[in-house]
């Protein structure tokens, strides 16, 4: 069975050295968090319920330190070999895709901006023969619809 780890942790375990003096060490395995690790389930003896994993046979590993993967078998039509489907939009979801996209909005916002500063810095110059607040809205919608026709046509 294959686990995933939950943090980061070492487990102890034991390795043979074959020196007639100092035949076993006891050593540390590290485990990093989300590294998956296979193992098979031990049940503890006080309640026979699964309390540890042990991987590669000698390192013990709480299950409460790792999580089991699960995997599914994905089933029905995959839509990989390119068959595209014509479902018809209605206008109504084209204009909340539209300013639902962050890029959009942005678009808008930053050319009504401009627009309107441009309109004023304009107007300050002399060159619109006379200061309105209209000049200034007409530059702000120009601006928005100018910004967002150049985000649809130079989107990727």
């Amino acid at each position: 069975m294959n686990f995933v780890t939950k943090t980061d942790f070492a487990a102890p375990y034991v390795a043979r050295t074959n020196n007639p003096h100092n035949p076993i060490q006891y050593r540390r395995r590290r485990f990093k968090k989300g590294e998956i690790i296979s193992g098979v389930i031990g049940e503890s003896s006080a309640n026979g319920k699964p309390s540890f994993m042990v991987h590669k046979g000698s390192v013990v590993v709480p299950l409460d330190l790792v999580k089991q993967v699960v995997t599914k078998e994905v089933t029905g039509k995959s839509n990989a070999e390119g068959e595209k489907e014509n479902k018809p939009t209605t206008i109504t979801e084209k204009s909340k895709t539209f300013l639902s996209s962050k890029s959009y909005t942005d678009a808008l916002i930053v050319g009504g901006l401009l627009g309107f500063g441009g309109a004023y810095y304009a107007e300050t110059k002399g060159w619109l023969p006379e200061a309105t607040n209209k000049n200034k809205i007409i530059g702000a919608v120009v601006g928005a619809i100018l910004s967002a026709y150049l985000v649809y046509r130079f989107k990727k």
